[in-house]
């Protein structure tokens, strides 16, 4: 919504997130403004995790139900919700645990796994990063694109909100080419050819600290839209404590054309952002923080990233962590391995095949958490490890 050659951001307030999801929409003009009779709406929530959405690391139920039926009540022909979850993650098992396949159960409305449905080879003219991607089909050929981001943190961008949920519409393996190429620009290119017409960041139960999944949760009770996928992030950054003008794959997209981190040309809408913004933590500048722990990382994608992540948050629900002291763990697809390396260093995933005469390699891209404790000895000696792995 344009006033006078502004850009409209709504930030809403309350505890429902329906109620908030329709505030936040209300104050754009209404669902009116993006969905015509017949349209067939795509909605891409974010669950990037198998985990419910109150740990604040995925999109709320709520929210995308009550986008739904607002498309259904303007005459869409067929909504559907589709998601493609991190490397390495179920998304069909991803839908279940959030609880949005039963949310929307009663509506008509369409569940579907990006990853098992076709994908089409796109050029991304004069790319950053990349030349051509892999795009959803079922995204590209949608006559309406609703983006339904998180707000939370990231251990790599520091935040993850509209831009980067796009990364959801493309398979795995080009998941993992972008952290390879360079993620920040990776993401600026692919929403150079993804655009979103509406974005509605849930910020119902946020997350700080270690996101995109295993951070602390924060109530917000809040919701974020614009039809400006950069003006909504750069508004919810600001929300979040963060500049975004200093957040590499915001300012590139904007310098790019793709919306507007000019604040002179933003206004925003229903709440102001200095009465809901809260300081959220950061991710850690590595990682994983632990003392004793020597990681040695570089371009690491996020599959082997969150796998670890797990691992780590596994050891201390078991009160195991002090497994991991006086331990090398050595990942990522860029990553320099020392010639020195403890002949009891783990190096984690497929990337690393060409080292592993260099410790302990654990295959998989990404591995299974079983594959990662076997050798920290969490599951006992090796035989009992080779079965479980065997099966996990």
């Amino acid at each position: 919504m344009k006033n006078f050659g502004r850009v409209i951001v709504s930030v809403a307030k309350n505890d429902d997130p329906s109620k908030a999801t329709d505030e936040a929409i209300d104050l754009l003009g209404g669902m009116s403004r993006f969905v015509k009779r017949g349209d067939r709406v795509v909605i891409k929530p974010n669950l990037t995790f198998d985990r419910p959405a109150d740990t604040g690391a995925t999109t709320d139920p709520r929210v995308v139900k009550r986008i739904a039926e607002l498309c259904q009540e303007e005459g869409a022909g067929e909504v559907i919700v589709a998601e493609s979850s991190a490397v390495g993650v179920d998304t069909e098992r991803a839908f279940e645990v959030n609880g949005i396949r039963k949310a929307v159960s009663g509506l008509g409305v369409k569940i579907l796994d990006i990853k098992r449905n076709p994908f089409v080879k796109v050029r991304v003219p004069d790319g950053h990063a990349i030349g051509t991607v892999e795009i959803s089909s079922i995204v590209l050929s949608c006559d309406v694109l609703i983006n339904v981001p998180k707000l939370k943190t990231h251990d790599q961008l520091p935040v993850t909100l509209g831009l980067k949920n796009m990364k959801g519409v493309i398979p795995d393996e080009e998941k993992k080419r972008f952290h390879s190429q360079g993620l920040s620009w990776a993401i600026v290119d692919l929403n150079r050819l993804v655009k979103p017409d509406l974005t509605v960041i849930d910020g119902s139960i946020a997350m700080e600290g270690l996101g995109p999944i295993f951070g602390d949760r924060i109530k917000m009770g809040i919701v974020v839209a614009s039809e400006d996928i950069v003006a909504a992030d750069g508004i919810a950054s600001k929300i979040m404590g963060f500049n975004p003008k200093k957040i590499d794959h915001i300012r590139f997209a904007w310098k790019s054309g793709i919306g507007t981190l000019d604040f002179r040309k933003i206004k925003v809408v229903g709440r102001s952002v200095g009465s809901v913004k809260r300081k959220f933590k950061a991710a850690p500048s590595s990682l994983l923080k632990i003392p004793g722990l020597t990681l040695i990382e570089g371009g690491a994608c996020s599959g082997c990233r969150n796998t670890l992540a797990s691992v780590v948050y596994d050891l201390r629900q078991m009160g195991k962590e002090q497994l991991l002291k006086g331990r090398t763990i050595v990942l990522g697809q860029k990553v320099k391995v020392p010639k020195d390396l403890p002949e009891d260093a783990l190096l984690i995933g497929k990337c690393l095949r060409n080292h592993m005469d260099r410790g302990k390699w654990v295959s998989g891209c990404p591995p299974k958490n079983a594959w990662i404790l076997g050798p920290l000895g969490v599951l006992g000696d090796e035989s009992d490890y080779a079965a479980y792995a065997k099966n996990a």
